[in-house]
């Protein structure tokens, strides 16, 4: 897929989205306008229906449903993020696998707590990180191939 058919697969998930997002609200539907980026990398949308984007220089930002920006992290220690979990848009799970690190942000992006080093856990290969439904931490253990 070239870069031009991504870009306007992107902007037609982000346009068909935010039409069901908005379906709530019967007295007008209109299409919301959001500028895609060629230095974006992956995006996702949460419950509330706020927009999440990855770019290339791992900075994650945060727009409306609207498209208005609203805050952005970055943390170039740690590399290059693998993952983030928006299940909870209030507890943001960040994952960086080559520095084996979780972080969980708050809905501005500030740390609830401090960074897990799963290194100091004694896990060395953890492929992926999530948030389960009863809220605690799930990661796959690529070297085992276990869930833990």
């Amino acid at each position: 897929m070239n870069v031009n058919s991504f870009k306007f697969a992107t902007f037609l998930i982000l346009v068909v989205s935010s039409c069901f997002l908005n379906a709530q609200n019967s007295e007008n539907y209109k299409f919301i306008r959001f500028e895609i980026a060629e230095k974006i990398s992956f995006f996702d949308i949460d419950s509330y229906g706020n927009i999440y984007t990855i770019e290339k220089n791992n900075i994650i930002s945060k727009y409306t449903p609207q498209g208005k920006f609203l805050y952005s992290y970055s943390n170039p220690n740690y590399g290059t993020i693998t993952s983030f979990d928006i299940s909870n848009p209030d507890k943001i799970l960040i994952f960086y696998k080559d520095a084996a690190i979780l972080l969980i942000l708050n809905e501005q992006f500030a740390p609830l707590i401090n960074p897990i080093n799963l290194f100091n856990l004694n896990y060395s290969n953890i492929s992926l990180a999530a948030f389960t439904n009863s809220n605690t931490i799930c990661i796959f253990d690529q070297s085992n191939y276990k869930l833990i």
